[in-house]
């Protein structure tokens, strides 16, 4: 399905270790670039006495933020950044504490621990898609009722929100947007035409 995101299902905390050097990774997901400067500078303030706080941030397609932190160029922020590109993670924030060992971990090192400890903290977090619905409200007489909410707990992305009992029966789905048309095309056929529909955006 097109038109959806892949974002975090919630905040996740990881931790890796390398050479005595130890990466926390926190993960959350965030709307707007302020959002996840308020996170990074509350991990900062946990850590204030770490000595990197590296982040990236992705919000949207286009939005995008890094920072090594004092870490060698692109040894970060980056590698951070191009795990959320690569798995397509949107409207997200990460930021990886490191704790000094004492022994250098050289470029490639840092690549990897920042890495892994930023992976850790997204499987934490858990990933979801999210994918735009529209909410159609629907009105049938009582001997249409069964007809219609079988139609909806059948129809894949159709999910059924709210049913109440006047003169009709008036229920209201969510359908996937992209699938509203061929919903409502089969709801009439199960009604013969004659549930009353109207689309709430």
């Amino acid at each position: 399905m097109g038109g959806g995101i892949t974002t975090l299902g919630g905040e996740g905390t990881g931790e890796y270790e390398e050479k005595r050097s130890r990466f926390i990774g926190y993960a959350r997901p965030v709307k707007s670039a302020d959002e996840a400067a308020a996170f990074i500078s509350e991990i900062r303030k946990k850590h204030s006495d770490a000595r990197h706080n590296v982040y990236a941030y992705r919000i949207g397609e286009n939005v995008t933020g890094y920072s090594d932190d004092g870490e060698p160029k692109g040894t970060g922020g980056l590698p951070v950044l191009g795990l959320l590109q690569k798995s397509d993670i949107t409207d997200a924030a990460i930021v990886v504490t490191r704790y000094f060992g004492g022994i250098l971990l050289g470029t490639g090192g840092l690549v990897r621990a920042y890495t892994e400890a930023a992976q850790a903290a997204v499987r934490a977090a858990g990933v979801v898609s999210l994918v735009p619905f529209e909410i159609i409200s629907v009105g049938v007489s009582y001997g249409l009722h069964q007809a219609a909410s079988r139609l909806i707990s059948q129809f894949p992305s159709a999910m059924l929100l709210d049913t109440s009992f006047g003169e009709d029966v008036a229920i209201e789905a969510a359908v996937g947007a992209e699938s509203a048309e061929e919903f409502l095309a089969a709801l009439a056929d199960a009604t013969g035409g004659r549930a009353k529909t109207a689309r709430l955006g």
